[in-house]
């Protein structure tokens, strides 16, 4: 018989445990850390409202993406948007405007003012073919307009 003061509690298993085994003490994961890692001493805590397992490797930052100065791809995103309106709502003026803003975006991109020059491409291009068109279906409204008045021959 024991008194039971020598004797440890049997730990209760967590939720994960029955299924995936005890988790790693150290890192919270299943898994030792890749790449034979050593645990930092003392053990990694999560962030607060973080997942444990998911932490960054020892040494590693997280930097923001700096923003270089100086680029903006409104132009040519701008000339796209108002190619593909002159395409199907505003048959001349946005055309018109979207070869004029595909001009000026791709030469800001060729100067390294702007990352999107395909864009900037694609809108020049697209308000090319809706000014072509608004000019064949101006030019084709008229003829039907003379052959089917009246007064026509």
């Amino acid at each position: 018989m024991t008194d039971g003061s020598s004797e440890q509690p049997t730990p209760q298993p967590g939720p994960l445990e029955p299924v995936l085994g005890p988790l790693d003490p150290a890192f919270g994961a299943l898994t030792p850390p890749p790449g034979g890692a050593t645990p930092p001493p003392g053990g990694a805590t999560p962030p607060p409202g973080g997942t444990p397992g998911l932490l960054p490797p020892p040494g590693s930052q997280f930097q923001a993406q700096a923003r270089i100065s100086g680029v903006s791809n409104t132009i040519g995103n701008l000339a796209l948007l108002s190619a593909i309106l002159g395409f199907c709502c505003v048959p001349f003026a946005g055309s018109v405007i979207g070869i004029v803003m595909g001009r000026i975006g791709m030469d800001r991109a060729k100067r390294g003012l702007a990352t999107n020059g395909g864009v900037a491409q694609t809108g020049f291009w697209l308000g090319v073919v809706g000014v072509a068109g608004s000019v064949i279906g101006f030019f084709v409204f008229i003829i039907l307009s003379v052959i089917n008045s009246p007064s026509g021959a």
